[in-house]
């Protein structure tokens, strides 16, 4: 019995510290950003900025470790920042609170150019990696205020609003999502204990489309866990 376990030990640590690994887990970040803008029509205006420079995110990520020290890893973010909100209209304003909501994913090919282990127990490497990202955000407009109250006039929109103590923003359709792509590059750590692997990256966010002023180029820092498969 206690040989039949020394085996199955022994056919782990090989498996998770020699083998090729693939393997998921769940990542946060945070990103240092900020979001302001503006959405103007006739004498309706909308204003809003974000509190903070600092945008929270959460989502997964799926890992595959190829040949030549390369992984090959997706993954997907959710993100929300908190921003306050000022719609006016003649000589009118007012006042309320609302969020801006961005999706992310991320496809990186990253390499290890250092790499120190003790043996049997645990490694450690550092990575460096490039890859393409896909976004997409929503943010207070005009237009979204258009599609809640199911109307063009905006005279009834502002009356609904100012009448409402209790207003927030609402959320817009996934259709109206703003669509953004980029590249990104970053620089990161992995720990490997048996099964286990824990992540953390440095990254920065080039996006194509600067024209639009409502998502700019961005740093994050993320940190991961994963279980190896």
């Amino acid at each position: 019995m206690i040989l039949v376990k020394n085996k199955l030990i022994i056919f782990i640590l090989f498996f998770s510290l020699a083998l090729p690994l693939a393997g998921f887990g769940l990542i946060g970040s945070q990103n240092l950003t900020n979001r302001s803008g503006m959405s103007v029509e006739n004498n309706f205006n909308l204003t809003y900025e974000s509190r903070g420079n600092f945008e929270s995110s959460y989502g997964f990520f799926i890992f595959i470790d190829l040949p030549k020290k390369l992984t090959l890893e997706f993954s997907s973010h959710m993100s929300q920042q908190n921003l306050d909100i000022n719609i006016s209209m003649d000589n009118q304003s007012l006042n309320t609170n609302g969020e801006s909501e961005l999706f992310s994913q991320y496809l990186t090919l990253r390499k290890n150019y250092k790499n120190y282990s003790i043996p049997v127990l645990a490694k450690f490497a550092l990575n460096y990696g490039i890859g393409i990202n896909t976004h997409q955000l929503s943010v207070p407009s005009i237009s979204v205020l258009k599609d809640e109250y199911d109307t063009e006039d905006l005279n009834y929109i502002y009356n609904q609003i100012s009448q409402n103590m209790y207003f927030d923003f609402p959320n817009p359709s996934l259709s109206s999502y703003q669509k953004y792509e980029g590249v990104h590059f970053q620089l990161g750590s992995q720990i490997k204990l048996l099964m286990m692997n824990l992540f953390a990256t440095a990254k920065y966010t080039f996006l194509f489309t600067a024209r639009n002023t409502h998502m700019k180029s961005f740093p994050s820092i993320n940190i991961g866990i994963g279980w190896g498969i």
